[in-house]
């Protein structure tokens, strides 16, 4: 899994972006700059495990400081602006605390699919940019074993191995960092570049391999010993095609139209306003 560097900077490509996959980091260009993200301060998935520790589902106070933690981890794209990034945080905090609290369903990995993929159809995006069911739950289960404490909760009911059977359902806020990460790995990462019937055909089971292959290496280290994941950027057409078909689809989209999408977002993935 491949993981980006982030830049400074808003557009409002930043909008496009997040109705694929829930962007809320900062912009990263492909190729060029040095790696500058939040692992010089120390491990950024560590960070989100502290926090989601430390959520209990009756103190807002701690379920909007894991809310900041997902919106602030390093992204390939800008952060949206306040008046709209807040709104969508309001909303995922509600969302949260009423899963939490079992007045509301999680996500489902299926409604995450159908996000990405109806939302890469009105965007005229590359058909690679698609998703399937098979892709987003191995990346569900890498991040998973980067920040356990936060993703994996929920993911099985004993202790996860490669091959069990894993729960379809997720919380608001996991199925946002999933999304977050899928952008990120469309946009840099060749192995997650392919129609998703490709993928599921070819790469599935390379990407499964290397998922066994880190499971057991970290089973030798040891539960203490995890290192910050390595953070690589791969350059090629197909990560420009991307990012230029996003760049162009947010050119031509109006406030009023991207506010609108933020609600077809939120209702394909069930969250009640």
């Amino acid at each position: 899994m491949m993981h980006p560097r982030p830049k400074s900077g808003v557009t409002m490509l930043s909008l496009i972006g997040w109705f694929i996959i829930c962007t809320f980091g900062p912009l990263c260009e492909i190729g060029g700059a040095q790696m500058t993200d939040s692992s010089t301060q120390g491990n950024p998935y560590k960070a989100l495990d502290n926090a989601a520790r430390l959520a209990t589902k009756n103190d807002d106070v701690s379920v909007r400081a894991l809310t900041e933690s997902v919106f602030g981890f390093p992204r390939m794209l800008p952060r949206l602006p306040d008046v709209i990034e807040n709104t969508i945080k309001d909303r995922l905090v509600d969302a949260e605390f009423a899963y939490r609290n079992g007045t509301q369903p999680g996500v489902q990995e299926e409604d995450l699919v159908k996000l990405v993929n109806s939302f890469a159809d009105k965007l005229h995006a590359p058909s690679y940019a698609k998703t399937s069911i098979k892709q987003l739950r191995l990346l569900r289960m890498q991040l998973a074993f980067a920040s356990p404490a936060f993703m994996a909760s929920g993911l099985v009911r004993h202790k996860m191995l490669v091959g069990d059977s894993v729960s379809s359902t997720m919380s608001p806020l996991q199925a946002a960092h999933l999304l977050n990460s899928l952008i990120d790995q469309k946009l840099i990462n060749p192995a997650f570049q392919f129609e998703p019937t490709e993928w599921d055909n070819k790469q599935a089971s390379l990407e499964m391999e290397k998922v066994k292959t880190a499971q057991e290496r970290m089973r030798a280290a040891g539960p203490d010993s995890s290192q910050p994941p390595r953070l690589s950027i791969t350059v090629g057409h197909r990560n420009r095609d991307l990012h230029n078909a996003l760049l162009q689809a947010g050119s031509s989209l109006s406030f009023l139209d991207a506010m609108g999408l933020i609600d077809d977002a939120f209702a394909t993935l069930k969250m009640k306003r």
